[in-house]
C-alpha cells in the first residue's frame, strides 16, 4: 500500500502526538520513582529531576521495616481482592435474569436500580445504617457496603443480553437449568467483561480513603490509601491528629528527618505498584471489555 505525502505528514503528526502524550503521563510517575531512589536531603533540595541522585534503597527499607505500613498494605490487598470478587460475582448473579424478558417486575427492578445510581440517602443516613448494622469499625464496612454497584449490574446485563439466544435454546432443550445455563454457557462466554468489571472493582476498592477515614477508628484496620492521604494532608496543611501526633505518628520512620521525604515518595510507589502489576494480566481482556459500553441495552 502506497501512502501519499499527506498520509505520511498525518502519520508523523500522530506519532510525534503519542509520543508527546505519553512522555506527559509517565514522567510524574517516573520523576516520583527517581525521588523514591534518591537521597532525601537531594530531594528535599529539588535537585532530582529524570534521573536518582545519590542512589539509595534506604527508603524503601524503611516502608518493609515499618509494620504499620505493612498492616496497611495486607488490609487493602485483602479488601481488593475480597471485594472485587464478590462484586463481580454477585452482580453477575443479579445481571443475568434481568437479561431475560420473562422475568417478572424486570421493569420495575431496573427502574429502581437505575434511581439508585443518580439518588442517595447522603453520608450522614448512611453512617447511622452501617452502624445500626454494627459495621461501623470492622473490616467488613469495606466489603458489604461495595458488592452492590447498580452501573456494573446496567453493564452486565446488557452484556447478557447481546449473547446469542440460540445458546440458551440449545441448553434448556437438552434439560439444563438457568443455573447450569449460567456458570457452563454465560460465565465462560464473560471473561472480557467480567474482567474490565474486576479492573474497575480493584482500583475503586485499592485506592478509596474515604471509608477508612470515616468509617473506622482502629488504626490497624485503616487501609495503605487512607494513611497515605493522612501523610499528604498532615504534611500539606501542618494539620494534627486528635492525639497531637504528626505525620510521624502515622509512619515512624518519617521521624527520621534524613529519610522522610524519600519515604513518602516510596510510600507512594509502594501503594501504585500492585495495579500496575496487576494490569497486564488483565490487559488481554480489558481491550475486549472496552467494546461493553457500545453494546445496545
Amino acid at each position: 500500500m502506497k501512502y501519499t505525502l499527506t498520509d505520511k505528514l498525518f502519520n508523523i503528526f500522530n506519532i510525534l502526538f503519542l509520543l508527546i502524550f505519553s512522555v506527559t503521563c509517565l514522567f510524574p510517575l517516573w520523576h516520583v520513582v527517581c525521588q523514591s531512589l534518591s537521597n532525601t536531603m537531594v530531594v528535599s533540595s529539588r535537585d532530582v529531576s529524570v534521573w536518582p541522585l545519590q542512589f539509595t534503597f534506604a527508603n524503601y527499607k524503611a516502608i518493609f521495616a515499618d509494620t504499620r505500613l505493612m498492616n496497611a498494605t495486607f488490609i487493602s490487598l485483602a479488601r481488593t481482592l475480597l471485594a472485587a470478587s464478590l462484586s463481580v460475582f454477585l452482580n453477575a448473579m443479579a445481571s443475568y435474569p434481568l437479561s431475560k424478558s420473562k422475568l417478572i417486575g424486570k421493569k420495575f427492578i431496573t427502574s429502581f436500580i437505575i434511581i439508585t445510581m443518580y439518588f442517595g440517602g447522603g453520608l450522614v443516613p448512611f453512617y447511622v445504617l452501617l452502624n445500626n448494622m454494627r459495621l461501623i469499625d470492622t473490616f467488613w464496612v469495606y466489603i458489604i457496603p461495595s458488592i452492590y454497584a447498580g452501573g456494573t449490574i446496567i453493564v452486565m446485563r446488557t452484556f447478557f443480553k447481546n449473547l446469542p439466544s440460540e445458546l440458551e435454546e440449545s441448553a434448556t432443550l437438552d434439560g439444563a437449568n438457568d443455573l447450569r445455563i449460567f456458570f457452563s454457557i454465560y460465565f465462560p462466554l464473560s471473561k472480557p467483561m467480567l474482567a474490565t468489571m474486576f479492573l474497575f472493582s480493584a482500583v475503586g476498592n485499592w485506592n478509596d480513603w474515604f471509608a477508612g477515614e470515616i468509617f473506622i477508628r482502629k488504626e490497624s484496620l485503616k487501609p495503605l490509601s487512607t494513611i497515605l492521604m493522612q501523610i499528604v494532608i498532615r504534611n500539606s496543611t501542618g494539620i494534627r491528629g486528635g492525639s497531637g501526633a504528626g505525620v510521624e505518628s502515622v509512619i515512624p520512620a518519617l521521624a527520621n528527618q534524613a529519610s522522610g521525604v524519600g519515604v513518602k515518595m516510596a510510600a507512594v510507589i509502594f501503594a501504585t505498584a500492585p495495579i500496575l502489576v496487576l494490569y497486564p494480566f488483565l490487559q488481554k481482556y480489558f481491550a475486549k471489555g472496552m467494546l461493553i459500553g457500545s453494546l445496545k441495552g
